[in-house]
């Protein structure tokens, strides 16, 4: 269900759609996933390869499989 709901919002909204608010059904969704990523982020940044490759190459911006993949907590319901 994660890989689906994943590949609907990139697929609808684009890779990086989560930054923009626009693409949740409402603010406070929207609010409690950014919450949710910057914190996985900020807790394993550092840790992981991958991490660490989308931060100095992507300035620290994953694409939403990336997100749903490896940060499963992060909620977009």
């Amino acid at each position: 269900m994660r890989t689906y709901i994943g590949y609907y919002h990139a697929k609808t909204f684009g890779p990086l759609g989560y930054y923009d608010e626009e693409s949740f059904e409402n603010a406070d969704r929207f609010h409690k996933f950014e919450m949710d990523y910057k914190e996985a982020i900020r807790k394993y940044g550092d840790k992981e390869v991958f991490a660490k490759h989308h931060n100095d190459t992507y300035d620290g911006k994953f694409p939403i499989w990336v997100m749903r993949i490896t940060f499963p907590n992060c909620s977009l319901r």
